[in-house]
């Protein structure tokens, strides 16, 4: 884990994707570039919508992030259950895009994530 540092030149705040995995992931967004340009693109599994994978991006983003802030606090806190119940929103857009469903079918997944929000999300209220 690479840390950041503030003006103050501390480092406070973790960043949760190394750049060379951001580097590594450019380049295979570019070879599969390369080849669709070419004309082999029949073994992308989402030819139709595979543009969609680009959301999953902030997913994966935070649920690594949730990932360390547990493994950091040894705990799951209200602040981790929020950035999980967005990385699972992303998620579903992602997924409904990639399988080419109907949001009109599949809109009630989202009441779904916020009623797990609820039920997991300690800081709605005292208990």
């Amino acid at each position: 884990m690479i840390e950041k540092a503030n003006e103050s030149g501390k480092d406070n705040e973790p960043n949760y994707f190394p750049r060379w995995l951001v580097g590594i992931f450019v380049i295979v967004i570019g070879v599969v570039f390369l080849l669709k340009a070419h004309g082999y693109h029949d073994w992308l599994p989402f030819r139709q919508n595979w543009w969609a994978l680009f959301i999953l991006i902030p997913a994966v983003m935070m649920y690594l992030s949730v990932y360390e802030r547990y493994k950091r606090l040894g705990r799951f806190d209200a602040e981790a259950g929020g950035r999980l119940t967005g990385a699972l929103a992303i998620t579903v857009v992602a997924v409904i895009f990639l399988a080419g469903l109907s949001w009109h079918k599949w809109w009630p997944l989202f009441i779904i994530v916020g009623g797990l929000s609820i039920i997991f999300n300690k800081g709605w209220g005292k208990e």
